[in-house]
């Protein structure tokens, strides 16, 4: 089942509000899909306890089997949108890059990474980015034999991302990970990145 753009912004306005997303955030997803170009999405988990992947892998906004919408998740009676998560991926969006929703790992993820991360593509984070230690405390993945830190990373890619998109408190504001005493030095992805979110 394909869904116009129209309504997976509906659907994305009732994830926003299940995550405690600002409206902004619906705003560049507008922007991002308003191109017409299926882009690949990469979605970084930096220093984070995963909620936000969680609460969207378990999001459903129509009951399953009856087409009837759970108005519980919705802002409106008049929100349609993908089944469920399988749905959302298989169908609607491109997530080429999420280590907890792909199958792939190490290499392989990586690999997929580079791929994806060489053209055009919409940068999510979740999570705060640690910046004391060199960013040594939030390791995301290797290459070459080398680690990468989120702030290495985060660096790395917002500058070449259409969209960079901070989900949740954590990438947004620093969240419990940045409450003091705050050890790891964490700040926003718009902080360490300078780009706007």
């Amino acid at each position: 089942m394909r869904i116009t753009r129209r309504d997976f912004l509906r659907c994305c306005l009732a994830s926003a509000v299940a995550l405690g997303l600002e409206a902004s955030t619906i705003g560049l997803l507008k922007k991002a899909l308003a191109s017409g170009v299926d882009l690949p999405i990469i979605w970084l988990n930096a220093s984070a306890c995963t909620g936000c992947t969680v609460s969207l892998a378990n999001l459903s906004v129509t009951s399953k089997g009856t087409g009837e919408h759970d108005h519980s998740l919705t802002t409106s009676a008049a929100v349609s949108g993908p089944a469920d998560i399988a749905d959302l991926l298989l169908n609607t969006i491109h997530l080429a890059y999420n280590t907890t929703l792909m199958g792939a790992a190490g290499e392989l993820a990586v690999q997929t990474l580079h791929h994806h991360t060489a053209g055009k593509f919409i940068l999510i984070v979740e999570g705060g980015i640690p910046t004391l230690f060199d960013g040594q405390t939030c390791i995301l993945w290797s290459e070459n034999g080398r680690e990468v830190t989120a702030l290495e990373a985060i660096r790395r890619l917002a500058p070449k991302a259409q969209h960079v998109i901070s989900v949740g408190s954590c990438s947004s504001f620093g969240g419990y990970p940045g409450a003091e005493p705050n050890p790891t030095g964490i700040k926003s992805v718009e902080v360490v990145s300078g780009v706007k979110t």
